[in-house]
């Protein structure tokens, strides 16, 4: 799983992972699912990503412009040439009386060791380090890379280059490394030698490669479901992890033991005349170095609590009470009060959210969160559609502010036509992005403004025939540097079927 920021203006490309940062792996056809500011998108070409499975690229078509405040998150099932893996999984279920029911879960999932092409010495190595570095660099006569002056650089035309100075370079993600990846115009991808401060950290590449020791996890899972009563449901969930990061090794810091707990009580829906209430509770505890073997949590999670990067916690918990209110047929909204304690940090968060249909304004959807602590973050989006016609003037809006970091605010005005087998949308909107300044962190001053236009068109005839294009454009204009870019993105697609 992988979970990012996005960059300005860059669709392409953004790379997918072993867990260990590497890419050296071939990703799962169709395994993955991906999400953008927590919407799920589709794969294809006239669609919302592109995807390279054996280089793990992964590309956004123009559908959806990528902004440096973008999140995306990727969920995906990799194989790597390093270790073959053995899983095992066994689990009994039944009845509680006629009240409830309970199932316990055992897997184990490990690399195999025995089977892999180890050498003795390696395995010696692993007993005291977790990872071993290799040089990657083999003299070939067919070889890639010739060796100048310390560098390693493609050659595009061995004519006039000694075999013996041939060289075969394996490079591996660094971030202190002096050499970035390109693709020649035979359409080879090579890694060129470049000494600049300019690239981002996240693209260097250097020669060699990192072998990580063999790792095992178990899971043994407890859970519960009772009926308490009419419209009253408990749910409970235990794990027991063991998390071993190194196979060989017989020191204890290599293997996490750690032990989680899920309790939630659901009440159905109550009917009050128009008025339909439901309830629910949850409460969850994990301790450090619990290992959970799938994803635990919603895929905002992170986002909708303003969380940044990966840090080791003492322990976590978050208690939330959420109440989902239903009148009559056109007005849905639900209120979720939560808690969340990740060692000695607190938060309290609120998230409001409405769906509410009717004629004259024919749809809204709103949703507002904000999360208090030592600094609060705050987010508020929404759409607004008019009329319940062929012809939707439509109103959507971002904003979202972190306190003494950043703040912006998005709005697209525009109108949605469909009819029969055609359907054209127009959009105009502008952005603006503001940061603290350099005398009071507390105050905002404007640093990013930008213009955005979207179009797309979709028709379809009877004989088959299919065509779509769409069109993005933002202008974007940075106060700070006095620069301007202006980013462009068209796609036409034709289809037929026979």
């Amino acid at each position: 799983r992988l979970e990012m920021k996005g960059e300005d203006g860059r669709q392409v490309p953004y790379f997918l992972t072993s867990k260990e940062g590497l890419r050296n792996v071939i990703i799962s056809a169709g395994s993955e699912t991906i999400w953008l500011n927590g919407t799920t998108l589709s794969r294809g070409e006239d669609r919302d990503y592109t995807i390279d499975y054996a280089s793990g690229e992964l590309t956004f078509t123009p559908k959806n412009l990528i902004y440096f405040d973008s999140d995306i998150d990727i969920e995906y099932q990799y194989s790597e040439s390093t270790y073959k893996s053995n899983y095992m999984e066994a689990g009994v279920e039944g009845l509680i009386w006629d009240k409830g029911r309970y199932s316990i879960s055992y897997i184990d999932e490990s690399d195999n060791a025995k089977g892999s092409f180890l050498s003795d010495e390696q395995r010696s190595v692993f007993k005291s380090v977790d990872v071993i570095y290799q040089s990657g660099v083999v003299q070939d006569t067919l070889g890639d890379y010739v060796l100048i002056n310390d560098n390693f650089l493609f050659i595009k035309s061995a004519s006039n280059v000694s075999p013996e100075k041939q060289y075969s370079v394996t490079f591996s993600p660094d971030p202190k490394g002096k050499y970035v990846r390109k693709i020649s115009d035979k359409n080879r991808i090579y890694y060129l030698f470049e000494l600049t401060d300019d690239i981002d950290n996240r693209q260097r590449y250097s020669p060699g490669r990192s072998l990580r020791a063999p790792v095992s996890h178990q899971l043994l899972q407890f859970d519960t479901n009772f009926k308490l009563r009419s419209g009253l449901i408990l749910s409970t969930e235990g794990a027991f992890s063991i998390k071993e990061n190194n196979i060989f090794s017989n020191r204890g810091k290599t293997r996490l033991n750690g032990n989680a707990f899920r309790l939630a009580l659901e009440k159905k829906t109550v009917n009050l005349g128009k008025i339909n209430l439901g309830m629910d509770f949850e409460y969850w505890r994990n301790s450090p170095e619990f290992q959970s073997l799938s994803r635990e949590r919603s895929v905002n999670f992170k986002e909708s609590w303003g969380l940044v990067g990966d840090q080791k916690l003492d322990g976590e918990s978050m208690s939330s009470l959420r109440t989902d209110i239903e009148i009559g047929k056109g007005l849905k909204s639900g209120i979720d009060i939560s808690r969340l304690v990740q060692g000695d940090r607190k938060k309290g968060r609120t998230e409001i959210d409405l769906i509410y249909s009717g004629n004259i304004i024919n749809t809204v959807e709103l949703r507002g969160n904000r999360v208090k602590s030592n600094l609060y973050f705050q987010e508020l989006d929404g759409q607004i559609s008019f009329f319940n016609s062929p012809l939707k003037p439509f109103i959507s809006f971002v904003h979202e502010v972190r306190e003494k970091v950043y703040r912006f605010d998005d709005i697209l005005v525009g109108l949605d036509f469909s009819q029969n087998d055609r359907s054209f949308s127009l959009g105009i909107g502008q952005r603006e992005d503001q940061s603290p300044t350099s005398k009071d962190s507390s105050k905002m001053e404007t640093t990013k403004t930008g213009r955005i236009i979207q179009v797309d068109y979709k028709s379809k005839q009877k004989p088959g025939w299919r065509q779509e294009w769409l069109y993005r454009q933002r202008i974007q204009t940075n106060k700070k540097e006095n620069a301007s870019n202006d980013y462009n993105s068209f796609r036409w697609c034709f289809k037929t079927r026979y």
